[in-house]
């Protein structure tokens, strides 16, 4: 894959396609940073992945594998500053999870909102799927985590930016 326009630097963050090296680094960065109500990732509304301790070595290593996420380095002192997990995600996976999930749900409580909100991503993935027959697999932005010093500097949507970069490269939808 050509990474020209996925990795690099911008501003005094250096982007790389997350490795198997990366994986302690991540790891402890999410621990460190993902909090509960993060605006960043409040929308996925995935409960188990916003747990902290969800997140080990081996859980990580599972993104490497496909080249698709992303680590933002300060350059000035070597610290993850931010992390953007990509992963793939197949048609069947997606048409099996509309079909577990359904009916859609009446909320009233936070956790019910929650879970109505994922599973409306979950319904938003099924109707692209359904419109769009020939799209076997997508690219599913799974989380953004970007520590708090760091915030407000436009590290996430130079995340988002370069992980769509990444999907064209790939040629996946």
């Amino acid at each position: 894959m050509e990474t020209a326009e996925v990795e690099g630097d911008w501003k005094n963050f250096s982007f790389h396609i997350a490795q198997r090296q990366h994986c302690q680094a991540i790891t402890s960065h999410i621990r460190q940073h993902d909090w509960r109500e993060d605006p960043l990732d409040k929308h996925f509304c995935n409960m188990q992945m916003r747990l902290p301790l969800f997140f080990s070595d081996s859980t990580v290593y599972a993104y490497t594998e496909q080249n698709l996420s992303l680590v933002a380095v300060d350059k000035s002192n070597g610290k993850v500053a931010g992390v953007q997990l990509n992963s793939t995600k197949y048609k069947s996976a997606v048409l099996l999870m509309a079909v577990i999930n359904k009916p859609f749900p009446v909320h009233q409580t936070r956790k019910e909102v929650a879970k109505a909100q994922l599973l409306q991503r979950v319904n938003d993935e099924e109707s692209i799927i359904r419109n769009n027959p020939e799209i076997d697999h997508f690219i599913n932005f799974d989380k953004t985590v970007v520590a708090q010093e760091y915030r407000g500097q436009g590290l996430a949507t130079e995340m988002w930016e370069r992980s769509i970069k990444c999907r064209k490269q790939k040629s996946v939808h």
